[in-house]
């Protein structure tokens, strides 16, 4: 745009804003905070989004709780910060329930208080910020929070506090964390393979419908690997991945009631696994559609 185009838009947003109209007030701060068509002024864009703000624009209430905050172009006051965040946050402004749930956090301008920082950054999970459900895992210690602290311990080659979280995140319930405790405890380190361990987790995780675990824990009992051999219970198990369109699972059941492993031999049932196969086959070979 030529110099002179937006001097003359600046100028007429500018009257504009001094007569009180909101929206020319609310441009003049978008303007100013970041820089367009004129220089980045934070002083300015407080100015104008305080003006804004007081007319209830949530947008406005957000950015100069953030402004308070950071200490950008005004004194920094967390109690002010809290102030505006708190209603934009109550309009339902979902970055504003993260900054407002982070002052209960931090105890900025309001008084420390867990539960009231989760309560309002559940409200922004809730709308979608990604930030805000990491915050909640963090804050209540939950299963995916130990989790992703062991990935980081890991990728830090820390294994002991790598292991130490992930079990604890097993322990807590998390699938993922069960299935892949027990492929560690299987196929670590030579001197850490516990095929017991790793049976039991493949067990914990099988239990909540994991269809691999399920495959995987047929296998133990079917060998007798870290578990008494057991080919009903075996067999259980395969049927269950099975009926989750587990292909190996599949094939394996085509075999056992063809060559009756661990049950009467049965052509029958080995034909409808076959079948079951072959469907599934057929899915997965699929032609894909063209969406266009």
């Amino acid at each position: 745009m030529h110099e002179w185009k937006s001097e003359k838009i600046h100028k007429y947003l500018e009257k504009a804003a001094q007569l009180g109209h909101p929206k020319a007030q609310f441009d003049m701060a978008n303007r100013y905070m970041k820089g367009i068509g004129e220089e980045q002024n934070y002083e300015k864009a407080a100015y104008w989004y305080e003006k804004v703000a007081e007319q209830g624009n949530i947008i406005a209430m957000t950015n100069l709780g953030y402004l308070y905050s950071e200490k950008l172009g005004v004194e920094r006051n967390y109690e002010k910060s809290a102030y505006w965040s708190r209603k934009a946050a109550e309009a339902g402004q979902a970055t504003a329930q993260y900054n407002y749930a982070e002052c209960f956090e931090l105890g900025h301008g309001v008084e420390k208080d867990k539960q009231k920082a989760l309560y309002w950054y559940r409200k922004a999970a809730d709308q979608g910020v990604y930030d805000a459900k990491l915050k909640v895992d963090e804050l209540t210690e939950n299963a995916e929070f130990f989790l992703r602290k062991a990935w980081k311990y890991f990728s830090k080659n820390d294994d002991v506090k790598g292991m130490e979280c992930i079990e604890k995140a097993a322990q807590m319930g998390s699938v993922e964390a069960q299935f892949r405790l027990a492929k560690m405890y299987a196929w670590g380190d030579p001197d850490k393979v516990d095929y017991e361990k790793s049976a039991y987790w493949y067990e914990k995780a099988a239990a909540q419908d994991a269809a691999e675990a399920q495959y995987q824990i047929a296998m133990c009992y079917e060998t007798g690997k870290g578990v008494k051999k057991d080919l009903q219970v075996s067999n259980m198990w395969y049927e269950k991945a099975a009926n989750h369109g587990h292909l190996e699972s599949l094939a394996r059941l085509v075999e056992v009631y063809e060559k009756g492993i661990g049950v009467k031999k049965d052509l029958q049932k080995a034909a409808y696994w076959r079948g079951k196969y072959a469907e599934r086959m057929a899915y997965i070979n699929r032609p894909l559609k063209n969406n266009r």
